[in-house]
This record gives structure tokens, sequence and C-alpha cells, in this order.
């Protein structure tokens, strides 16, 4: 559902030029609201099943419990969310909403002129641009990638995201096979420089989440400093790795020329 609800988010903001609206801009709220309800799960379970449960294992499984317990109450309590905001009324509505939009929004009958000219426009053409564009502004802010702070990256996370999906959207509009070989290429690296920043984001939180607990638990101190000082160590090898992937991404031939 989260991939599902990243993929939607995406293609709202591709078209964001022909999707004008206060309806749009609505069912993007809601979207944001889904999507942080499911995210909260997701980390947690990530934190515990990758970073916690291989370090229990370790000389100081006893002083990890504490923090492994804490985190384990409150993927619970994520997971109850989680299915809460799906079994509400808002995500009732939100589905009608979105299902409404799509078939009989009013931005598939656009008054403006403006509008409706960007609507006409051809889709290879309009496609081209945004994968230039977007392409362009990854190559140039991954240039100071080891320079960035975690927020910044987490948002060129996002720019490769998108840029990722699009190649999948439009995979139709360049069906020669030198484009498709090409593009293949392509959407290997940019795989690749997005699971590394997904990396580095996971390490972020990891650290914020331990010193969270660790300001509430004094019993939990030892297994969190234990937690940022193996997440520490870890993130400059993956930041090492993201600038390789970044290197490779940059090199990669645009398949849409």
């Amino acid at each position: 559902m989260r991939v599902g609800l990243r993929r939607l988010r995406t293609a709202m903001s591709l078209f964001s030029d022909i999707i004008p609206g206060k309806k749009t801009d609505d069912i993007k709220v809601e979207l944001k609201w889904l999507t942080a309800e499911l995210s909260q799960s997701r980390e947690l379970d990530v934190f515990l099943t990758e970073v916690l449960h291989p370090l229990e294992g370790s000389a100081h499984s006893a002083e990890l419990q504490p923090l492994a317990g804490e985190l384990a109450k409150r993927r619970d309590y994520a997971f109850e969310r989680a299915k809460a905001a799906v079994h509400s009324q808002r995500f009732r509505n939100l589905t009608l909403n979105v299902a409404e939009w799509l078939e009989i929004g009013r931005w598939r009958r656009p008054q403006d002129m403006l509008l409706r000219e960007r609507c006409e426009e051809p889709i290879e053409t309009a496609v081209v641009a945004q994968l230039d564009r977007r392409w362009r502004k990854i190559r140039k802010r991954g240039r100071r990638l080891l320079e960035l702070d975690a927020g910044q990256r987490h948002k060129l996370r996002i720019q490769a995201k998108k840029v990722r999906y699009a190649t999948e959207f439009f995979e139709a509009l360049f069906p020669e096979k030198k484009m498709q070989k090409r593009r293949r290429k392509f959407v290997a690296a940019v795989k690749d420089i997005q699971s590394r920043l997904g990396d580095l984001n996971d390490i972020s939180v990891h650290i914020s989440r331990s010193k969270e607990i660790a300001s509430e638990m004094s019993e939990a101190m030892f297994a969190a400093g234990l937690v940022i000082g193996h997440e520490e160590a870890r993130e400059a090898a993956v930041l090492v790795a993201a600038e390789r992937a970044h290197q490779t991404f940059s090199k990669a031939r645009p398949y849409w020329k």
C-alpha cells in the first residue's frame, strides 16, 4: 500500500501542470496523511529486524533488551494505528474521492485555454522534458552528496524515486531496442542510488529513534549508545557507496534522447 501511494503521488507530481485545482490539492493532503499513518510501522519494523535482531547475538544481548522491547511495543502500536487508518471513514472517503477525481474530475475537461493546450501536448514531449529536468537535478545535487545533511539526502532520494517511477510509467514510449537497452542500464543506476540513499535515511531514523528512547528510558541508554555507534560506523561506508552510485548514475546516458 505504501508503494502504491508513492507511485500515485509521483504520477500526480509528474502531471502537476495539467491537474491543478482544489480537489487535487485536497486529495494530495489526504494521500500524504495515509502515507504517514503507514510509514511508522515500516520504519520500526526495519529497525528491529535489520538492526536490533542481528545485534542481539552479540556479547551485549542482555543490555539490548530494554531498547528492543520498547521498539517492539512501538511497532505493535504503529501497526494498530495503520490498521485503524485503513478502517476509518477518512480512508473510505479518500478512496471514493480519488476514484471520482480520476473518472470525472474537472481536470479532464479544462476550461482554461492554456491548460487545454498543455493537455493536448504530445505525451512524448512532456515526458522527455520531465525526465531531462529531473535527471539534471539529481546529477547537480548529488555532486555535493558528502556535504548534504540527512534532510537534504532524503529530498534527493525522493527525486531519484520519482525518476525511477517515471521510467516505469512511460516505458512503452521508448520501444526501440537501443533505447530499451539504455533504459535498463539507466534504471539499474537509479535503483542503486535510491537504495543507497534509502539506507542513509534509515540510519538517520535509527539514530534519532535511539536518542529519543534513551531520553525517555534510562535503562535503554546503554543499548541506544551501542546502536548509535553501530549506525554511525555504518554510515561512512554507505556514504561512499552512495557517492559511487551517483557517479555511475551521472555517467548513464539518458535513454530518452
